[in-house]
């Protein structure tokens, strides 16, 4: 066997005690970091559990714990963490170990390559045989010592049960731990649990996924409800403060008509505020709520008169702010809403009983409008009431609707007016009447109507044509006057038969009938010559009695 060959055995068990205490050095550095670890871990759940940390506060924990942590590496894990060195170094502790001289630490160096170089040969070579003969009854591992990692590992293995058997016992704990460690929302087990929170029926707890963040309309109360199961507390009490002024209310919330209910009232919300309710064991986190104003919101109404109302064709509809307006019958009218200060998501308008949505304008968001085809606006032929409801983009409404009234303006029938000469005429005569009628959107036809009552007690009516304006070019006249003679001859009359006639005017309306309008009636009497004369000497005698009078009072005689 070479010499060189000798101390094979002695290098391996050389290097099995450099691993021992490797491991020995890197397992109480583990087990005293982990035990640090689960200690501050411990304390932490303590502290939280004890004192409910809010979020920012959880951080500021995590923040102390991580500082705990390098501590503890830097007191307990680093200064095992060394190099363990080469294995002469492990050759000169077995020879302190032992008392020997350094012919072990010699023997190893000459059994290198370069050991050649430096000496006589067969010295080295006696060395190394002197030394391999006596490491065979040399024990290399006397004195090794595993201090600290049974005492460091004894308190891990206890820490780490008791760890395990509290989290086996009360998972709902632990699990509540790791997620407030992760700064989550969720809260410690408890006896009475808050299911749901709203604030003016917006969710506040838990969040609504995808939710925007709640707000309240500025001067306006903030209604709170609560909902909470398990055990059920006589009282609930809600924290808000103020965030720029810092002001703390306490508001308490009052049983409500349901089991596990509980509401209250802020009643003026100012400026954002974080609100937190408690209710027996349980607290929720606290909640901003951020202070929006209300849309401000305006209604125009614009309405167009009827084609044919040419007088009435430039009046103006009513304005923004006005919610009110008189129209023509059968007007249009359209109705528009804008929003100044805020983008609007919805609007409608209700009409009757009927509630009919409206269209944004543009891209804006702001302007929005109802299409009056098929509406009662497409043609106001009665007074309309409507009511506006709109929600903007933060989800508010108006306190109430936006109300209003349509008016409409009667459309009044022409004017008429027919006068005649003397009301007895002879059963063939043909008698003249003078008329006048006026109407401001036009005459489209004149007529005659005529009632027969005979002697005999018969009656008969005739509408004869006078004149037809609308068949003429151009717009249709709005005042007439003329002239038209009634033919009796073909109505068949004897003496003591009355006639009873009117003029009647139909207005210009368009395409839909127009109304009429009809002067006061004229009585003729059907008489002979006879009854003719008598008729003429009786208006002859009274018009010689009002001459008399005339003279009399213009001489003045006669008395007063």
């Amino acid at each position: 066997m070479s010499p060189r060959s000798k101390l094979r055995s002695l290098r391996a068990r050389l290097g099995a005690l450099r691993l021992l205490r490797r491991a020995a050095r890197w397992g109480a550095a583990a087990c005293g970091l982990l035990v640090a670890l689960l200690a501050f871990l411990a304390g932490a759940f303590a502290v939280d559990f004890a004192l409910e940390l809010t979020r920012p506060q959880r951080a500021v924990l995590l923040a102390v714990l991580a500082g705990g942590v390098l501590w503890a590496f830097r007191r307990f894990a680093r200064p095992w963490l060394g190099r363990e060195g080469s294995i002469f170094a492990a050759a000169l502790r077995v020879e302190r170990e032992h008392g020997i001289d350094s012919d072990l630490v010699a023997a190893l160096q000459f059994e290198s390559a370069e050991a050649s170089r430096w000496g006589s040969r067969d010295l080295e070579d006696a060395v190394v045989e002197r030394v391999a003969a006596a490491s065979r009854r040399l024990g290399v591992f006397r004195g090794f010592r595993w201090d600290p990692l049974p005492r460091r590992g004894a308190a891990l293995a206890v820490l780490a049960a008791a760890a395990a058997g509290l989290g086996v016992r009360f998972p709902a704990h632990l699990d509540a731990f790791v997620e407030r460690m992760l700064l989550g929302s969720r809260r410690y087990p408890t006896r009475t649990v808050i299911e749901r929170v709203a604030a003016n029926s917006m969710p506040l707890h838990p969040p609504a996924p995808g939710a925007k963040p709640p707000a309240a309309a500025s001067g306006k109360p903030l209604a709170l409800e609560v909902l909470v199961s398990g055990e059920v507390p006589a009282r609930a009490s809600a924290e808000v403060v103020e965030e720029r002024s810092g002001e703390r209310v306490v508001l308490d919330l009052a049983p409500g008509a349901l089991p596990g209910t509980f509401a209250g009232e802020l009643p003026r919300l100012r400026e954002p505020v974080a609100v937190a309710v408690r209710a027996g064991d349980d607290r929720t986190e606290p909640v901003r709520v951020a202070v929006v104003p209300l849309p401000a919101v305006e209604v125009e109404l614009r309405a167009a008169p009827p084609a044919y109302a040419r007088a009435r064709a430039a009046q103006p509809g009513a304005g923004p702010g006005s919610r009110h307006l008189s129209v023509l019958e059968g007007s249009r009218v359209s109705l528009h809403v804008v929003c100044s200060n805020k983008r609007l998501v919805q609007a409608a308008v209700r009409i009757g009983e009927v509630d009919r949505a409206l269209r944004p304008e543009g891209a804006g968001g702001g302007a929005w409008a109802l299409d009056p085809a098929g509406t009662p606006l497409e043609r106001v032929a009665a007074p309309v009431c409507w009511a506006v409801r709109v929600v903007d983009e933060d989800g508010l409404e108006l306190d109430g609707p936006l109300e209003g009234t349509i008016r409409v303006e009667p459309d009044p029938p022409p004017r008429v007016a027919a006068a005649m000469r003397t009301p007895f005429v002879l059963p063939a005569a043909r008698p003249g009447i003078a008329y006048g009628a006026a109407d401001e959107n036009g005459i489209a036809r004149v007529l005659l109507r005529v009632r027969i009552e005979r002697a005999d007690g018969r009656t008969e009516e005739r509408e004869l044509p006078v004149a037809d304006f609308s068949r003429e070019a151009g717009p249709p006249p709005a005042a007439v006057r003329d002239r038209c003679v009634l033919d009796l001859a073909p109505l068949g009359l004897a003496k003591g038969d009355k006639v009873r006639l009117a003029v009647e005017a139909v207005d210009h309306r368009g395409p839909a009938e127009g109304q009429r309008g009809s002067s006061d009636p004229l009585v003729l009497e059907v008489t002979d010559e006879r009854g003719i004369l008598a008729a003429l000497a009786d208006a002859d005698e009274r018009s010689a009695k009002e001459l008399d009078r005339i003279i009399e009072r213009q001489l003045g005689i006669g008395g007063r």
